[in-house]
């Protein structure tokens, strides 16, 4: 199927990671700072608004290209898509954060391997197959631990 509602998902999650990153230097001290103020709920929340986001033509339009019988007539080029990386590219150009077009931030993670070829599996499936015991006996030692090793839990009080 196209990929385009997945570049569109990028595009659009990369442009609030910008805002935010941006919004975070005026306050932030170092780049750690600024780093560690993007929040797995921020992260979840630009996913729920970037999804919110995708318009119907462009869900319409992956459907028509993977050739599913398609009742409306659809656009082939979207200047929607187009806007969306332009205004990436501006955020990416304000105060001189990246020197990487906003097509090269989009496509970063492109060459990122997210999907286990169909040889991989074949081989894993025949290892579970074969239940080869003698790995799963490396898994189970189970060593003291000594009262210097064990953790102390600490109490801050009563209650």
């Amino acid at each position: 199927m196209d990929q385009a509602i997945i570049r569109c998902v990028k595009v659009n999650y990369r442009k609030f990671l910008m805002q935010s990153l941006l919004a975070n230097m005026k306050t932030a001290s170092n780049a750690s700072v600024i780093i560690k103020s993007v929040t797995v709920l921020d992260a979840v929340m630009w996913l729920s608004k970037t999804w919110k986001e995708i318009r119907k033509q462009t869900i319409q339009k992956c459907f028509v290209e993977a050739n599913f019988p398609a009742n409306v007539c659809i656009e082939k080029h979207s200047s929607t898509e187009d806007m969306e990386v332009r205004d990436l590219q501006i955020l990416l150009n304000n105060r001189n954060f990246s020197d990487m077009s906003a097509k090269e931030f989009i496509s970063i993670d492109d060459d990122t391997l997210s999907e286990v070829p169909i040889d991989n599996v074949n081989d894993i499936i025949q290892r579970y197959m074969n239940n080869d015991s003698s790995d799963d006996d490396e898994c189970y030692i189970n060593e003291e631990i000594s009262d210097k090793e064990q953790l102390s839990i600490k109490s801050h009080g009563s209650f």
